[in-house]
């Protein structure tokens, strides 16, 4: 949200799900637009989840976006689908506590 209110789009988040498919799509169940159930700020970037294709996208401000888990790499669609419904900027920020944190990851991958 801009200082007058109006708003700024920062990412094309439907093109993200169209030219980046995850490695198991659900070929029965699949949203070519996505379907973006939650959203949070944390450390000065967005995270949104997307649990029709089973990943966590981070979003900066200036529109670069970075999947950052595939959840369909760990739970093959359809009988073991688990998608990310939900984040938190904490630890245990996946609803389910299926999958370690996107946060998690991130530091993870930063250190190895």
């Amino acid at each position: 949200m801009n200082s007058d209110g109006t708003t700024t789009s920062i990412a094309d988040l439907s093109a993200l799900v169209k030219a980046n498919p995850v490695a198991h799509p659900d070929l029965d169940d699949f949203e070519p637009d996505g379907t973006r159930y939650g959203m949070v700020v944390a450390h000065g970037v967005f995270y949104a989840t997307e649990p029709n294709s089973q990943q966590i996208d981070r979003i900066t401000l200036d529109g670069q976006v970075i999947r950052v888990v595939d959840l369909s790499t760990m739970f093959l669609p359809p009988a073991g689908w688990k998608g990310a419904t939900g984040v938190a900027p904490m630890e245990a920020s996946i609803s389910d506590n299926s999958a370690p944190s996107p946060l998690y990851l991130e530091q993870r991958a930063s250190t190895t």
